[in-house]
């Protein structure tokens, strides 16, 4: 039989170029089995032409995670509420984020990959989107009791004093080159190795619900509003505002190392299973939009200038894929697996994402003639 190539997807960000035994140019197992008589004489020119011609792939993809963990927008902390307790003489006012939730059990994110293959080398380039809701319980951390009279309200340390709800947009666009080593197990196992660059956009819009009584009494204050806009240096030198409903945007980018093994479950290489470890390392870059989310105390506990969460931090992360593939017609293929992808950006008072779930698509190639 002869050696032919195939196309693998890769993390929805790029796609490995193969040497696969009886399988031709197709994400996922684009297969064409050629069968040779044992006598037949050796084609080397049609092989030299195959090696040297481009096959290209396009792969509709979906994602259908879980996300535990939505990451990609630091945590709040009610500063509002922190500025009454002081003005109340109320010292160590803190509130923290607990139990940080998707609202949705389940989300989707839907792109496509672009491919090409030149023998052993392929390129690849893939398109993501999703958007996603979060919600955080906001719990008082302070040391005291806080209490106003009119109306009549009190939060204990451990009471909740409201929920953070927070609508992420994000936006996925990655670009990778990949080397295949065929048949490191003969007609069993090929392998992969490439580089690519990753890049997220995140914008996210951030509100407070479900409050309690005394948080509903100060945001009901004139002028309303539970987060605190800051303009200027740390002391807010240029004003502030109060916003009800406040943004932040956020980038992640960085390098990939795409690692690739493909499985071959059928003699005829038209059922594959390929897995697929992509590293990332990067940056952050998160823009608060001049928001208040922490303030610095002073020695006797009351807030006297802010301390920023944003900027640009180390990150780092990784996507792992395990998918079954199967040869639908010689131009044609589809897959279905999971996927788990974690992304953490080591920004200050900020969660990392960790999502996981199924995983399909299906595949269209095409040979330049």
């Amino acid at each position: 039989m002869r050696k032919t190539g195939v196309l693998w997807p890769l993390f929805g960000s790029a796609l490995v170029a193969g040497s696969v035994s009886i399988a031709r140019a197709g994400s996922y197992g684009d297969t064409e089995e050629i069968e040779e008589s044992p006598h037949a004489a050796p084609a080397p020119a049609a092989a030299v032409e195959e090696e040297e011609s481009w096959t290209f792939v396009i792969t509709p993809q979906l994602w259908v995670p879980h996300i535990d963990s939505g990451g990609f927008a630091g945590n709040s902390s009610l500063t509002t509420v922190e500025n009454f307790a002081a003005n109340r003489g109320v010292p160590f006012v803190n509130f923290r984020g607990i139990n940080s939730e998707a609202v949705d059990a389940i989300d989707l994110q839907w792109g496509f990959q672009l491919a090409a293959r030149r023998g052993r080398w392929a390129i690849g380039a893939g398109y993501q989107h999703t958007d996603f809701e979060t919600r955080t319980d906001l719990i008082y951390d302070g040391r005291f009791p806080l209490v106003n009279p009119l109306p009549a309200s009190r939060l204990d340390p451990g009471d909740r004093a409201a929920q953070e709800f927070v609508s992420t947009d994000r936006t996925d666009a990655d670009f990778a080159v990949s080397y295949t080593f065929p048949d490191v197990v003969p007609n069993r196992l090929d392998l992969a190795i490439g580089g690519g660059l990753k890049m997220i956009y995140a914008d996210s819009v951030r509100e407070y619900s479900n409050l309690s009584t005394l948080v509903a009494a100060v945001n009901a204050s004139p002028p309303p509003g539970l987060y605190i806009l800051c303009r200027g240096d740390k002391f807010c030198s240029d004003g502030q505002d109060l916003r009800q409903r406040v943004k932040s945007t956020t980038w992640m980018y960085g390098v990939t190392i795409p690692l690739t093994a493909v499985v071959h479950l059928s003699d005829d290489a038209k059922w594959l299973l390929p897995l697929n470890v992509a590293p990332f390392i990067g940056a952050e870059t998160r823009d608060d939009h001049g928001v208040v989310y922490e303030t610095n105390l002073d020695a006797l506990g009351f807030p006297v200038s802010v301390d920023r969460q944003d900027g640009t931090f180390f990150a780092y992360g990784v996507t792992a894929d395990a998918k079954l593939s199967w040869a639908l017609s010689d131009s044609l293929s589809a897959y279905l697996g999971m996927r788990v992808q974690y992304m953490n950006g080591d920004s200050p008072n900020s969660d990392a994402y960790l999502a996981y779930g199924p995983l399909l698509g299906i595949s269209a190639s095409f040979r330049a003639s």
